[in-house]
């Protein structure tokens, strides 16, 4: 064999793998050449720091009998001490000693050659195909594009990414209702989910409906989100119907909701046409949460937010009750419920809407219990 040296670095360059990461995939695919070729039983360990490489036998020596009991049946690389003397005629060995017998890989031949190079192949597989999922994770909610080329049995359209050895799935119910494609037109949406596939290589599923689409699209839309002067706090959507964004920045002189708006509603219009005509509101984030239930109720006008914490099915939830002018109502609900739906998605609260006069009721409601608990206090 070449220079094992040289010939873990010429692997690292050409599949461009760490060379730590190569020397440890050939070592293993040395030690399952040993199983397959001398005994499944043993343990093997491998030389690399040589330039010819030495491939070791590993006994533990145990005491006699070690192999009778059930649980320690299947494992591998032991040797009974009197077993270990009648094969080795060495009297000193002792319990616990380790022997390590060489072997020269050269003896095996062609079709050592070929076992060994088809381990080689499948660990060197196995590395790369896990750095191609760990990259790919890494980018989950990130915007890709990729050209359909084709529809499965299940009605998902499969994208060609032109990334080796990944396959790009783009499934029904992760595309817009309003959603047509043809062969060969580009598609864009947000990875969405990594998964390894048996076969090689890796699956990478996108979606067109998750709030990271929207936000991707609007990062690329506004230089002041990409450049992280106008930060998105959060995104709510029913997708290809309507969606709420909150954003913030820290600089005085930005408005960051006419930055996203942009002028004359340019920049949001360019992204709500990328949906499909999604209309998207923008509303200003704040820290304060009755500020913050105010902002993303909008356009409705809010007279007072009250916040607190009630007990629903054995769960604490987060409720506020929204109190406003009955003509306010509509405004705050929304179309097909789509406003208020959308801010509690966003807030996180179980909002609650009351009219003034409904809050009014609640209060003198409140207050006669509260006389009447006093009076029942005179009474005793």
């Amino acid at each position: 064999m070449e220079n094992i040296k040289e010939f873990v670095n010429v692997i690292s360059k050409e599949r461009q793998i760490p060379y730590k990461k190569a020397e440890h995939a050939i070592r293993l695919a040395f030690l399952k050449l040993g199983r397959d070729l001398i005994d499944r039983q043993s343990e093997f360990d491998i030389d690399l720091e040589d330039s010819e490489p030495i491939l070791y036998e590993v006994f533990t020596v145990v005491e006699d009998g070690y192999s009778k009991k059930s649980h320690r049946r299947k494992k591998r690389g032991f040797i009974e001490i009197s077993q270990a003397i009648e094969r080795f005629g060495d009297g000193d060995i002792q319990i616990g000693d380790e022997i390590r017998i060489p072997h020269d890989i050269s003896k095996f031949g062609r079709n050592g050659s070929k076992v060994l190079y088809e381990h080689i192949e499948r660990e060197l597989e196995h590395l790369t195909n896990n750095q191609l999922y760990f990259r790919f994770k890494e980018r989950i909610g990130e915007k890709i594009q990729g050209d359909m080329v084709s529809v499965d049995s299940d009605g998902n359209i499969i994208l060609d990414i032109h990334e080796p050895n990944v396959r790009a799935i783009l499934k029904k119910r992760d595309r817009l209702p309003n959603d047509s494609f043809q062969i060969s037109q580009k598609i864009s949406g947000v990875i969405k989910y990594i998964r390894l596939d048996e076969g090689g290589g890796i699956t990478v599923e996108v979606s067109r409906t998750t709030p990271k689409y929207l936000e991707a699209l609007i990062k690329l839309e506004v230089p002041e989100v990409a450049d992280g002067k106008v930060v998105v706090n959060g995104v709510a959507r029913i997708p290809g119907n309507r969606a709420k964004i909150a954003v913030s920045t820290r600089y005085s002189k930005i408005d960051p909701v006419s930055a996203v708006i942009g002028i004359k509603g340019t920049r949001i219009n360019a992204v709500s046409k990328e949906l499909h005509g999604e209309v998207i509101d923008c509303v200003a984030y704040s820290p304060i949460p009755e500020i913050y239930v105010k902002n993303v109720l909008s356009p409705a006008k809010i007279e007072h937010v009250k916040l607190t914490k009630e007990n629903i099915d054995g769960d604490e939830v987060d409720v506020a009750y929204v109190t406003l002018k009955y003509e306010e109502r509509g405004k705050a609900i929304g179309k097909n419920g789509a406003n208020l739906l959308l801010a509690k998605m966003l807030t996180g609260y179980d909002i609650r809407l009351l009219t003034l006069e409904e809050n009014k009721s609640e209060e003198e409601k409140s207050k006669k219990s509260g006389t009447e608990r006093l009076e029942a206090l005179f009474k005793n």
